[in-house]
């Protein structure tokens, strides 16, 4: 029987000893492609942010409307005082029908559904004259105010002022002013006013009214828009060699416009 040498028996005691320490050892699970790559359709989802609303433009629109004589009145009231103040106050007034033309813009808003407003020019004349009678008795006379027909003229000065148009289809425009462009024959009969008036030609400019509310409506039926401002109120103060003469204009519009 042979024997074994120490030295071959202690190796071959340790590769039996390393041969089953494979034994004990803990497979690790192989990884999942899956696990660590995440799906294309994922990766985007998180990537879209909050969807903004759709913004929508202004639409803008500009309106010409033809002011109608038949519905449209300008009325002067006209307070005349003498030289001196001795014969006193008096006072008259005259109606006339009024043409001409009126452009306006609108502004739509689809995000808040508001409409802004602005009369961007108009002008207004008279087809009839204004003939106005002042009387003081006898001894002192009278005086005689004509306006010939197309004389006065209404024309913008500064309307940059803006309104809203509302769910009523009513406006309102503050502080609008005004140029009047004109001038009235002015005659003084009798004793006293014949002299001191005389027969005379008066200038009636105003280059800049006072302001100006403009107040009415816009109503838009099967293509056509009317435009009414019953009451736009125009005042001014004249000297004539000391006879002190205090205007107030009063107009009522109404404009159409077609096709729209």
């Amino acid at each position: 029987m042979k024997s074994i040498s120490f030295p071959l028996a202690f190796l071959s005691l340790s590769t039996v000893l390393l041969s089953s320490c494979s034994l004990w050892k803990k497979e690790e699970p192989a990884l999942s492609t899956s696990s660590v790559i995440e799906r294309p359709e994922t990766v985007a989802s998180k990537s879209i942010g909050h969807i903004q609303p759709e913004v929508k433009l202004p639409i803008t629109k500009i309106l010409e409307f033809d002011v109608d004589p038949a519905r449209t009145t300008g009325r002067i009231s006209l307070a005349i005082d003498p030289k001196g103040s001795v014969l006193g106050v008096r006072k008259a007034h005259a109606d006339a029908p009024l043409k001409g033309t009126m452009k306006v813009k609108l502004i739509e808003d689809p995000n808040t559904g508001k409409t802004t407003m602005a009369i961007l020019d108009m002008h207004l004349t008279n087809t009839r004259a204004y003939d106005m009678n002042f009387a003081w008795g006898g001894l002192v006379g009278s005086m005689n105010v004509n306006i010939a027909t197309g004389v006065l003229k209404i024309v913008p000065n500064d309307f940059s002022s803006t309104g809203i148009l509302g769910t009523d289809k009513k406006f309102n425009l503050p502080r609008c002013y005004f140029t009047v462009l004109g001038h009235s024959q002015v005659k003084g009969k009798g004793l006293v006013l014949k002299k001191a008036v005389g027969n005379k030609k008066v200038n009636l400019t105003m280059k800049k009214t006072e302001p100006v509310d403009l107040k009415g409506s816009i109503d838009i039926q099967n293509g056509t828009g009317t435009l009414h401002i019953p009451s736009a109120v125009l005042r001014d103060h004249f000297d004539l060699d000391g006879t002190q003469l205090d205007l107030v204009f009063t107009a009522d519009i109404t404009a159409t416009a077609q096709n729209l």
